[in-house]
């Protein structure tokens, strides 16, 4: 495994990429064939009498009219919906969740400013900064597992109330992948994923494939290895030990509604430290996964990764190369005319 000996950075005359530079992480994923939806038929679909997973969990902040596509979903689907909300729930939700049979919705509220020891795991993580939305939604997908732990279920979504592009053949081909995979991805394609400075990356034409993400990922609770910590980031994080055994499978692609990334630069700052931390772990993956060599055990491996990802020098190394990394796009940009929120405000707040 590469150490932080041989960590590669712009200019370097490294073999590897360093982790600014990689493109994608690809490498770290599974990409078993799709199953054949058993719900395809010749003449279209063919009615649907069994959930196709155990539960949709839905973590949400916004109105009751933002929920109404993962509702019709849960209905097309046959599936159980737990809705969770911060503090209260929105109002005109009743008239949204019209087409849910009796007893098809779980709605939940959890608190904001308060603390839960069982929620709130990998809160004391030393973010300068902790953002009140990545505390928020990191309780709310804690709890979904926790839910689905004690129920005993073994299919789960995760959906954000902005994932578009799924429906029901979809589901059905990718929840199949669990039997074999403990966390199937569905990969935001259609404007992706990603940080305010991945965003701003993109823009300064420097190329970063979209990877996994939380907002719609399917997986059996009684076999993740992992929680969702309160920084940017947390599925990754969530995964991270899965990502290392190759046991992340991707089983289809999903859209996501566009937002304007850079309206608000405190949003880059907040998620300065989660896209840092992945990164460099997300590298040190990549890299055991392509140097390992094949008479190596396992727990040897893992040894030497947490040894790697505890060492002060290679973290040095990493925020010096990120400093370099927000420093090229910045001067990537500032020639740039745009039409909208200049991203650079972001990239200075990062």
């Amino acid at each position: 495994m590469k150490t932080s000996a041989d960590l590669s950075g712009p200019g370097s005359d490294g073999k590897l990429p360093g982790p600014f530079q990689i493109q994608s992480y690809e490498d770290l994923l599974q990409f078993p064939e799709i199953p054949v939806s058993t719900i395809d038929t010749p003449s279209g679909l063919r009615p649907i009498t069994e959930p196709l997973v155990d539960a949709i969990v839905v973590p949400t902040i916004r109105t009751a009219e933002h929920l109404r596509p993962a509702v019709q979903f849960a209905a097309d689907a046959q599936c159980h919906l737990i809705a969770v909300y911060t503090d209260s729930l929105p109002l005109d939700l009743s008239d949204v969740l019209d087409g849910l049979r009796p007893g098809q919705v779980t709605l939940l509220t959890v608190r904001s400013g308060t603390r839960n020891h069982l929620l709130d795991l990998g809160a004391s993580l030393p973010q300068g900064l902790v953002s009140a939305c990545a505390l928020d939604i990191s309780r709310k997908r804690n709890l979904g597992l926790l839910i689905g732990r004690v129920c005993g279920w073994t299919r789960m979504l995760f959906l954000d109330d902005d994932i578009r592009k799924l429906n029901v053949a979809k589901l059905s081909s990718a929840a199949a992948l669990l039997d074999e995979y403990p966390v199937v991805g569905l990969k935001v394609k259609k404007y992706p994923d990603a940080s305010v400075v991945g965003h701003a990356r993109r823009l300064a034409g420097r190329r970063q494939e979209p990877f996994v993400s939380g907002g719609s990922l399917l997986v059996n609770p009684q076999l993740l290895n992992g929680y969702f910590a309160p920084i940017y980031h947390e599925d990754w994080l969530c995964l991270i030990n899965h990502l290392r055994a190759g046991e992340v499978a991707i089983g289809g692609s999903v859209g996501q509604l566009p937002y304007l990334p850079f309206t608000t630069p405190k949003r880059a700052e907040l998620e300065e430290f989660g896209d840092t931390l992945l990164s460099g772990l997300l590298w040190l993956v990549h890299t055991g996964a392509a140097n390992r060599p094949a008479n190596k055990s396992h727990p040897v491996a893992e040894t030497e990764y947490w040894r790697e990802a505890t060492n002060p020098r290679f973290w040095e190394q990493i925020l010096e190369q990120r400093a370099a990394l927000l420093t090229d796009i910045t001067a990537r940009l500032k020639a740039r005319d745009f039409s909208g929120p200049s991203p650079l405000p972001s990239v200075g707040a990062a």
